[in-house]
């Protein structure tokens, strides 16, 4: 029964033992001393303790992957991004080391996309279709099949008149255009999410116009028969009947035009996508603070996890979500994700801090917090963090008071620094 509880690494399970193990021991006329010393060396194998077979079979697998990894890193990497598209944490880790790797991982496009990631080149992955919020199946399936059987889109007009607009409505669209999916299909995104309400407008037009076009035919037709009717009874002693009105050809109505307007700004095109597709892919929030982060020592929600509970740590993240509840004294409190390049944490703000910062607690926006780290055990025996916050910083505020910092110039003399040098030896 102890070995299967090792076995399983359920150490609730396994501490039950303990008082058995050390009676039996004692029974044999062994020593209680050396009894904690073997029960301490099982207590520490049961963290990583395998069977042969497992080991082995883990061993294999290890060199198959690490294997393709090495000789096929974008094809690896990409079945690895198919296979956890449903996980978060684990997409914002294989990004990350795509990057590591220099394989770039390309935003969503209607002319070059599939359903899920594929690889486009030797070093590029193509984010699917079909993880953007709001878009669905069948829409997808809808674009997909349009662009195989009649080519890529020429335009944003093109895609429009090309697709059925009931399927594809215009939160869809919207959709589409954040993503990133319609780029090039117009002179940028903020001029093609302005002409979503222009082509809505063109498209209610063309509606009335078609309308009225089936109208027109109906009554020139009707106009023809009757001066068809009228000559062929003329000179015969039949009534002949009033001519009808010619009818008037109905307005054209022409497919508008896209206006260029100013790019939206980085940080909006950013949102939008982690809004959208769950993960930021073009730039990262973080990208241009890393010299501030790495100067400060900041660690990573990565690094988090080789930490103890009660361990205080100063992370830089953005909030990707946020939700504030009201406690039983009704104060408003906050539970945050928090998210850089390694992962994701969830961060805990309660009422005093809240009330601080909760002006500053934005999504998408570089900060700094400082706490410390709860750990929670899953049923599953997975160790998960949380952090509990204690101070929060504008990341581009810290960023700009390190770049007003007067440098320091410290003159030492060569003779002194082999001294030190000396000193620090001795202490090796």
């Amino acid at each position: 029964l102890l070995r299967r509880a090792i076995g399983k690494k359920k150490k609730d399970e396994i501490l039950k033992y303990r008082k058995k193990f050390n009676d039996g021991w004692m029974a044999k006329g062994l020593s209680g001393e050396t009894a904690n010393v073997m029960w301490d060396q099982i207590e520490a194998f049961a963290d990583y303790a395998f069977n042969k077979s497992h080991a082995a079979s883990y061993a294999l697998i290890a060199y198959q992957t690490a294997w393709l990894k090495t000789h096929y890193p974008t094809e690896f990497m990409c079945a690895n991004l198919i296979c956890d598209i449903n996980d978060t944490d684990q997409i914002i880790k294989y990004i990350n080391e795509c990057r590591r790797l220099g394989i770039e991982i390309l935003p969503p496009h209607v002319n070059l996309a599939s359903e899920s990631f594929a690889i486009e080149d030797e070093n590029k992955i193509r984010f699917g279709l079909g993880p953007i919020k709001n878009l669905g199946e069948g829409p997808v399936r809808l674009i997909t099949n349009e662009r195989k059987d009649n080519g890529p889109f020429t335009d944003f007009n093109d895609f429009c008149g090309r697709i059925n607009l009931s399927i594809i409505n215009r939160l869809k669209l919207e959709s589409l255009i954040k993503a990133g999916a319609l780029d090039g299909l117009g002179p940028n995104r903020a001029s093609l999410l302005n002409a979503v309400n222009t082509y809505w407008e063109y498209k209610k037009n063309k509606k009335s116009y078609d309308t009225k076009l089936t109208t027109y035919k109906k009554k020139l037709a009707e106009y023809e028969a009757r001066n068809k009717e009228i000559t062929i009874l003329a000179g015969s002693n039949t009534k002949i009947p009033k001519p009808k009105k010619i009818p008037t050809y109905p307005n054209l109505v022409s497919t508008p035009a896209i206006s260029k307007i100013p790019e939206i700004s980085l940080s909006d095109r950013m949102r939008f996508e982690h809004e959208l597709l769950g993960f930021f892919i073009s730039n990262h929030p973080l990208d241009s603070f890393q010299d501030t982060i790495q100067l400060l020592g900041l660690s990573t929600v990565e690094d988090v996890k080789n930490l103890d509970s009660q361990d205080e740590v100063e992370i830089a993240a953005v909030i990707s979500s946020i939700s504030i509840i009201t406690t039983k004294k009704k104060a408003n409190m906050a539970f945050l994700s928090l998210e850089d390049k390694t992962g994701i944490i969830e961060g805990i703000v309660f009422p005093k801090e809240f009330e601080r910062y909760k002006d500053i607690l934005t999504v998408a926006t570089p900060r700094k917090f400082f706490g410390a780290l709860e750990a929670v055990e899953t049923e599953e025996g997975e160790r998960v963090y949380k952090l509990i916050v204690k101070t929060v910083g504008i990341l581009k505020e810290v960023k700009k008071k390190l770049q007003k910092s007067e440098p320091i110039s410290i003159t030492i003399d060569h003779s002194k620094m082999i001294e030190v040098a000396d000193l620090l030896d001795s202490y090796k």
